[in-house]
Formats: structure tokens, C-alpha cells, sequence
């Protein structure tokens, strides 16, 4: 399982992560919110790159009524989960199988750019952080989160919480993350390093506090 990270989830592995992992991914929309609470603009639009089964595109459904929605992945598994959790905001929201290094979008159309858990999937980084630019409006908002190479088994303890996986697993499941998905990822520096190959403006790159993951935040 995930011997390839920049294959596209099976049917296997689109489910587990729905069962026990997209829940750990919530706790990252309280820095999403705040970010959006300020700047998400007035029947704004909105794509999440590498959306999985939709679960934080539904808890922006429900919190930001303004907002077009819009996913890509690359699993059609994951794509037709996340067009079956949106259905009722069907009317906003549009999920299309797809690359983060071609994404199906012409340039300049989106408001806010917003990436969990994916780039460590992205066989070229930078061409996939380009892509995003690309469909980015000038003065948009480029938010990129992924799991922490560098980062504390506390941490990683913690991110367990928000999951249902249960305490007696934990620990089989933290040798799993470090060894599957933070392992494979990047650390502060990686990114830092790949922000500057970029035409980001006013970028940052920081760790989110009490989870193993950083976030790169930008404007174009």
C-alpha cells in the first residue's frame, strides 16, 4: 500500500483514508477559516489541489456560502467520493479528475488556491507549485499544507486524536506516518527552497502548531 506516492489512490487506499485519515485533516481548517474570515473575497472562487474525498471542500461548503468551490485529484475513486459528499451544494462546487502538474483550468481564475496533504504526491514539485500559480489570479492566495519530514512524535500523537484509529493502533499507525507519509514529504527548508524558485509575493513558510505539518502561505 502507498509503495508509489505519486500513483493515484486505489480503491483500497481512497477508502482507508476516508475511514481514519481525513479526519486528522480538519483540525487544518482552523488556520484555513481565519486566513479565509479575512480575505476570501465576495463570490470568490476557490480550488483545493489534490482534494481527496472532499472532506474540507464540504466544511468550506458549509462555513462560506460566497464561495465557488472547486476540487481536482488525481483518483477517480477520491473524485467520485468527494461529487458524493458535495451533493448538496452541487450547485457551487465542481470536482474533475485531474494533474497538479496540468490542472484543467485556464489561467488566472481562481481567488485562493488551497493544497492538503498533496504535494508529496507531485512527481515535479515545482512544475505542480507553477501550475497553481498559473490558475491563480494576480493578488490571490496560495495556501499549501503537507506533512512535516522534520517533525515530533508528539506531534504526530496529536494529529491521531482527530482520527479513528483506534489507541491501541496508534502506535503501529505513527511508525506508518513517519515512514509513509511524513517520510516521503518535505521539511521547512525543502520548502522554503522550492517558494523561492517561485513568483510568490510576501510568501512565508511555517510549522502549524501542535500537528507534524508546515504551511506555505504566498500571495502572486
Amino acid at each position: 500500500m502507498w509503495n508509489d506516492a505519486t500513483a493515484p489512490y486505489s480503491k483500497f487506499e481512497s477508502w482507508f483514508y476516508n475511514a481514519f485519515i481525513a479526519q486528522g485533516m480538519l483540525p487544518f481548517m482552523d488556520r484555513v477559516q481565519a486566513d479565509l474570515n479575512l480575505e476570501a473575497p465576495e463570490k470568490g472562487s476557490l480550488l483545493d489541489v489534490g482534494c481527496g474525498g472532499g472532506h474540507i471542500l464540504e466544511r468550506l461548503a458549509e462555513k462560506f456560502p460566497q464561495l465557488t468551490l472547486a476540487g481536482v485529484d488525481l483518483s477517480e475513486e477520491q473524485v467520485n467520493r468527494a461529487n458524493e459528499r458535495l451533493r448538496p451544494y452541487v450547485s457551487r462546487t465542481q470536482i474533475r479528475q485531474g494533474s497538479a502538474l496540468n490542472l484543467p483550468y485556464p489561467p488566472d481564475k481562481f481567488d485562493v488556491i488551497l493544497s492538503t496533504g498533496s504535494i508529496k504526491h507531485w512527481p515535479d514539485k515545482v512544475l505542480g507549485l507553477s501550475e497553481c500559480l498559473r490558475v491563480l489570479k494576480p493578488g490571490g492566495r496560495l495556501l499549501i499544507m503537507e506533512a512535516d519530514r522534520g517533525c515530533r512524535h508528539k506531534d504526530v500523537d496529536n494529529l491521531f486524536l482527530h482520527t479513528k484509529i483506534p489507541a491501541l493502533l496508534r502506535p503501529i499507525f505513527r511508525s506508518f506516518f513517519l515512514l509513509k507519509v511524513s517520510g516521503p514529504s518535505l521539511d521547512l527548508d525543502d520548502v522554503r527552497d522550492l517558494a523561492a524558485q517561485a513568483p510568490l509575493k510576501d510568501w512565508s513558510v511555517s510549522r502549524i502548531k501542535d500537528m507534524p505539518a508546515w504551511v506555505l502561505d504566498g500571495m502572486k
